[in-house]
């Protein structure tokens, strides 16, 4: 039996008004409270006791009633998954809740959508490293990274900051722990929940001898021409369009040059089934240097992709450099460039997933590239963060700053995600647009009524 999505939200609806309504009562009547007794500090007379006694009592009435109202939506969610074709086996409500989620993406049914954004990580003017910190707040449905905003994201200031390094003992890079501190002021007694105000995280600094794949530092050859090992040439030739060098390195020894001839050259590397996991988004980059001794010319390409025949990566999983790309490329430093993928539901399919380094450049190009990374970054309240150690690695007390957003504009979203940490497929997600406006709930009520602030009285 389908279910009518209609119905469902507009019984949602109903108890988001009174949710809502219980939420504003209970911070408005604690505040008055506030109000009222700061006149009488140090006021011992049971008139006053009276007050103290009501606000707890009062809080602790609209509790219940929260709790009461939170329980009947739970068995709403598990009700509506009995209509499931085949019904849900599970009673569970976050199992029922997914399983409806995944019906309404089947069905194109969608919500309002919340509006997201981050700002780029600043680096401090005074940091010793020139590690890069990249992040992502694109969520796991679809294969485009650029296509779906992770709506669940938490409006924050961030702090990145360095507070270990192996190079106030050994002057070597690459093994920097980071600390991921968020700062929110927010009115919990409005929502009453737990909004990680002042939640920290770590992480740990990506380099190419720590990640997913192999040499993909490029100081491992054999032969006399020589060939990287791991590497394997599809098209072109060791030597030729591929090579080591020696001179200009971003580490290390050795890196990778890739000289233009005017025609297709292919590098890749086979990821092995095992080493990806499904349903996980995973971030890839790589150090790039260009040499000034010939421009690029029309047409040039240089692309960093993953590819197999089990699955179709977005046009945002991809580095992709074209003419006005390669000439921006710095000629005396090196830049990083990256990309975040997700990985399907389904990884056991795949038996050619490959790392590709595809160029076509105008003879005499020279592009170097160096530290090439496959790795798992961290997630913290709806982004994915990445930090990649630089040539200079960072020192106890480096940072780096940013700010998440979320105008809180599609209610019925916000209500999921604090909730039940969820996200209902909405507006902004391709190709859906909303068939459940926000409408259903009327302006007067709406979740959260001004989530960080309170209206004037």
């Amino acid at each position: 039996m389908a279910i009518d999505y209609t119905v469902l939200f507009e019984r949602l609806a109903n108890a988001v008004r009174i949710d809502t309504s219980l939420s504003l009562a209970q911070h408005n009547y604690h505040q008055w409270l506030e109000d009222v007794l700061s006149l009488y500090t140090g006021d011992d007379r049971e008139a006053v006791r009276s007050f103290l006694d009501a606000k707890d009592s009062f809080r602790s009435t609209l509790g219940s009633l929260k709790a009461s109202l939170r329980q009947q939506v739970d068995a709403l969610w598990v009700r509506t998954a009995l209509q499931l074709d085949p019904p849900m086996a599970s009673t569970g409500t976050l199992d029922c809740l997914d399983a409806i989620i995944a019906d309404m993406l089947d069905h194109h049914e969608a919500v309002d959508g919340n509006t997201v954004a981050i700002t780029a990580a600043a680096a401090d003017a005074d940091n010793h490293g020139d590690a890069q910190v990249v992040t992502s707040i694109a969520c796991l449905n679809g294969t485009d990274d650029t296509a779906q905003l992770n709506e669940f994201l938490w409006p924050e200031k961030k702090v990145i900051t360095c507070i270990s390094s192996s190079f106030n003992t050994t002057g070597e890079g690459g093994s920097e722990l980071f600390q991921l501190r968020g700062e929110r002021p927010v009115d919990s007694a409005l929502t009453g929940f737990r909004l990680f105000t002042g939640q920290t995280s770590q992480m740990q600094a990506m380099t190419a001898t720590t990640g997913l794949l192999k040499n993909g530092d490029f100081e491992s050859w054999t032969g006399s021409t020589p060939a990287a090992d791991d590497w394997t040439v599809d098209t072109g030739d060791w030597g030729v369009e591929f090579s080591r060098e020696a001179t200009t390195t971003f580490k290390g020894d050795y890196c990778l040059r890739l000289t233009g001839d005017g025609g297709v050259a292919q590098l890749s590397q086979a990821v092995p089934i095992g080493t990806l996991a499904a349903e996980r988004k995973y971030v890839v980059g790589v150090w790039m240097r260009r040499s000034a001794a010939v421009a690029p010319g029309v047409g040039n390409t240089l692309t960093v992709q993953l590819a197999t025949a089990g699955h179709t990566f977005g046009i945002g999983e991809a580095i992709t450099l074209d003419q006005a790309d390669l000439a921006a490329l710095p000629t005396t430093s090196w830049t990083l460039r990256w990309f975040f993928f997700n990985t399907p539901r389904v990884v056991g399919d795949w038996d050619d997933l490959e790392l590709r380094i595809t160029h076509n450049m105008t003879a005499g190009v020279i592009v170097y590239l160096d530290e090439c990374c496959l790795a798992e970054p961290t997630y913290d309240n709806g982004v994915f963060y990445a930090v990649f150690s630089g040539a200079l690695p960072a020192v106890e007390g480096d940072f780096w700053t940013m700010e998440t957003a979320n105008d809180w504009a599609g209610r019925f979203q916000t209500y999921a995600a604090l909730m039940y940490g969820r996200m209902f497929p909405s507006g902004l997600w391709a190709p859906y647009g909303s068939t459940l406006p926000d409408t259903l709930i009327d302006d007067a009520y709406c979740w959260p009524y001004a989530p960080w602030t309170m209206p004037a009285p």
